[in-house]
């Protein structure tokens, strides 16, 4: 990153992040619920509107039900789907249970707590006010998947740091292994075309697999045969 020390550099989560910027530009006055009161909240509504449900009924007192309930409500929520469109989409008893339930969790729940997910949505508002970031250096690394709250977070970001980089872990696309990266690939793509839809030319650096950079991976013939040739056919 060159620069002389490491002195102001911090390791940061999306969760400490976000702790960091609302405790600067402030967050919400609603009561904070984790994931064990997200799934005792979804058990409650599963009991309240049993009546609706045409699919999931007999499940309304099963606790693992109420918790991979909780758990889909999550994701929803990380990927930006609203309880309208999934309330449209619904063709099946199942979706159309799952969407009532998820429905009444926003005008319930939503009203008297937030998640850590309406945590992630408040940073990303709040990120403007966070003086700290203002001119900052940052760099992601070591997610597994980019939702649609890390795009917007990505969008945020572009437009509030000096520098914003993010690796991906791409091989070839004439590589033998090259489906396994498909997926980052798929991010790659996109966060190229954030970024040149916010008027910000990208700038691909590539880090080669041998000497310094990439050279420490390699220290055992074996494993180098192995990486090369795991997904090699024919053997």
């Amino acid at each position: 990153i060159n620069a002389p020390g490491l002195m102001q550099a911090e390791v940061l989560s999306f969760t400490r992040l976000a702790d960091r910027v609302l405790e600067v530009a402030g967050g919400s006055s609603l009561v904070y619920i984790n994931q064990r009161g997200r799934a005792m909240a979804v058990s409650k509504l599963l009991l309240d509107n049993v009546a609706k449900l045409k699919a999931y009924a007999a499940y309304v007192r099963s606790p693992g039900f109420a918790s991979q309930l909780a758990t889909e409500i999550s994701e929803f929520k990380r990927f930006d789907i609203q309880p309208e469109q999934l309330i449209k989409a619904a063709d099946t008893p199942q979706l159309a249970d799952i969407s009532c339930i998820y429905s009444k969790y926003v005008e319930d729940v939503g009203s008297r707590y937030y998640d850590s997910e309406d945590r992630m949505n408040m940073m990303i508002e709040k990120l403007p006010d966070a003086a700290f970031l203002n001119g900052a250096a940052v760099f992601i690394d070591g997610f597994e998947m980019l939702t649609a709250q890390i795009y917007r977070l990505v969008t945020a970001l572009l437009h509030q740091c000096t520098e914003l980089n993010i690796s991906f872990r791409l091989g070839g696309d004439n590589d033998p292994d090259a489906p396994i990266f498909h997926t980052e690939r798929k991010h790659y793509n996109r966060v190229c075309t954030i970024a040149k839809e916010e008027g910000v030319q990208p700038e691909i650096v590539l880090l080669p697999m041998e000497g310094p950079w990439g050279g420490t991976r390699h220290t055992s013939n074996s494993l180098t045969h192995l990486e090369r040739n795991l997904y090699a056919l024919p053997y």
